[in-house]
């Protein structure tokens, strides 16, 4: 009884040391085996994550490759080049780069996938083929898409002068021009939405030269915008063109048509010619923006705008040197004709129209143009029959003048501004000096109304009368404030010889000289109250 009670089956068997303390219950399964030292204390929770990092180890059925080093992990990010792959991702490549199947210890450029030993040059300015030597980019052009993917255009630019290349750019993206003359007719694809025509080394390095068989460059898709910067595009000619009722071979340096965008910066359009248009047309719809550019030397050799030419157009001009240009009729630099145009800054300079009006800008059709800072000299309407408006011209549109300068232009009449037809013109601060005419030095009124608020006019001469202004035939000017002097044989003028219906109305007026024309005589600087009346109209003083 003694031995079955306290050392067998009781005590130290089943009971004590067996089944419940020291076997299933205390050292078994319960406290040192399953859940103690097992999975939940020391097994597999505890050895699965020894850096810390947040990822298991692979060995534990996580997904950290290196379960020793915190800096990799699935969520690292790869380190170039130091052989140790810190994603754990043995796609993710981080001894090349640029995927072009040369490790960075052989590719020149471990970032220009268009640059490895041997590659092609393209026009990107780079070493693309990694040679010790330069090879230039001369003559190369280069087509880059929005994913990158560069096409090689240079044969499609390689025309010759006798024979221009009709170079298309087939898809939206990014053109680049290197350096080099390319004697070639640049047009977009109807189907492109928007490209970048870019000459990388700046316009005197890259010519587009049009060869005389076409615009050298050409837009004219409904909604496509096309910008272009960097280029001289040159030796143009005009392409047939519906203007008006009648076809004309028009726009030869640049043509955009079709309600295109064209947006033109840094660009020098010189030696063009077209019957309307020299250097630029704008029509039907087009919106051209043209900044920080030259256009010079172009010509519209039967009829008008030499330098640039809108119909039923709108532009706009910032810091743009109008040159040089000339027409047979009208708008030797500038015509619009039922178009907006602003221009802002920049210079309108040497311009001639030689049988019709507006030397430097002609306004007609109910344009409408502002213009800020604008410099305006030595341009010249010389019609021998009287061109109007040495500077400006304008034929039943509105203009506003704002800041800059109108001096040393020539007409017939108005050799600074001619406004008739029922036009309308503001002057603000413009400074109006030394321009001659037959007819109004400075200005020339007929049937329009202008105001002066500002600026000074003097120095301008006219042979026939109106040394300052003339006002003819139901014109009106206004002069709010500023300075008319110093203008020969008189400072302003109503009628011309037995015509004489102009009216003219001077508040506040200074230094206003008059005649027995009708001007009212405040030349001394002080004033003259009431109405004067004459045969050829009214003024007021005062």
């Amino acid at each position: 009884p003694g031995d079955t009670g306290i050392g067998g089956t009781t005590d130290g068997g089943t009971t004590d040391g067996g089944t419940t303390d020291g076997g299933t219950t205390d050292g078994g399964t319960t406290d040192g085996g399953t859940t103690d030292g097992g999975t939940t204390d020391g097994g597999t929770t505890g050895d699965s994550d020894l850096d810390g990092d947040g990822y298991d180890d692979i060995a534990a059925g996580g997904d950290d490759c290196d379960d020793s080093d915190p800096a990799v992990n699935p969520g690292a990010e790869e380190i170039p080049y130091d052989g140790v792959d810190n994603d754990c991702d043995a796609m993710t490549v981080d001894d090349d780069l640029d995927g072009d199947g040369y490790t960075f210890d052989v590719d020149c450029d471990d970032e220009n996938a268009a640059s490895y030993p041997g590659a092609a040059e393209v026009c990107d300015g780079v070493q693309n083929d990694c040679d010790t030597e330069w090879t230039s980019d001369e003559g190369l052009v280069t087509h880059e898409d929005g994913a990158g993917m560069l096409t090689d255009l240079s044969a499609s630019f390689a025309g010759e002068a006798e024979a221009p290349a009709d170079a298309v750019i087939p898809a939206d993206g990014t053109v680049r021009i290197c350096g080099g003359t390319y004697f070639a007719n640049i047009s977009v694809d109807a189907g492109v939405s928007a490209v970048d025509i870019v000459g990388v080394e700046g316009w005197e390095a890259t010519i587009i030269d049009g060869a005389g068989a076409g615009p050298a460059l050409n837009v004219e898709a409904e909604g496509q915008t096309v910008s272009a910067s960097g280029l001289t595009l040159s030796g143009g000619a005009g392409l047939s063109t519906e203007v008006g009722r009648a076809d004309y071979l028009a726009g030869g340096g640049v043509r955009c048509a079709g309600g295109a965008i064209l947006n033109l910066s840094e660009v020098n359009i010189t030696g063009n010619s077209a019957e309307i248009g020299g250097g630029v047309l704008a029509i039907g719809g087009c919106d051209l923006s043209v900044s920080s550019s030259v256009i010079d030397g172009n010509q519209a050799v039967s009829d008008w705008g030499g330098g640039v030419a809108l119909d039923g157009s709108s532009a706009s001009l910032s810091d743009v040197t109008v040159s040089n240009n000339s027409a047979n009729r009208t708008g030797g630099g500038i015509d619009a004709f039922d178009s907006t145009l602003a221009v802002s800054g920049g210079m309108v300079d040497g311009n001639t129209s030689f049988t019709g009006t507006g030397g430097g800008l002609s306004l007609s059709g109910g344009s409408e143009a502002t213009l800020d800072g604008v410099i305006f000299s030595g341009n010249a309407a010389n019609s021998p029959a009287g061109g109007a408006g040495g500077a400006v011209a304008m034929d039943d549109s509105s203009a506003a003048i704002t800041g800059g300068s109108l001096e040393g232009n020539a007409a017939g009449n108005g050799g600074a501004v001619a406004a008739e037809g029922g036009s309308s013109l503001m002057l603000d601060g413009v400074s109006v000096g030394t321009n001659t005419a037959t007819n109004g030095g400075g200005l020339f009124i007929k049937g329009s109304f202008v105001e002066v608020s500002g600026g000074l006019s003097s120095g301008n001469t006219a042979s026939g009368g109106g040394g300052g202004a003339l006002v003819a035939e139901d014109g009106t000017l206004s002069v709010s404030k500023g300075e008319n002097s110093k203008n020969g044989p008189d400072d302003v003028q109503t009628g011309i010889g037995p015509t004489l219906t102009g009216s003219y109305d001077f508040p506040g007026v200074r230094s206003y000289n008059c005649d027995d024309q009708g001007c009212i005589d405040s030349s001394g600087g002080g004033t003259t109250d009431g109405t004067a009346t004459t045969d050829a109209g009214t003024g007021t003083g005062g």
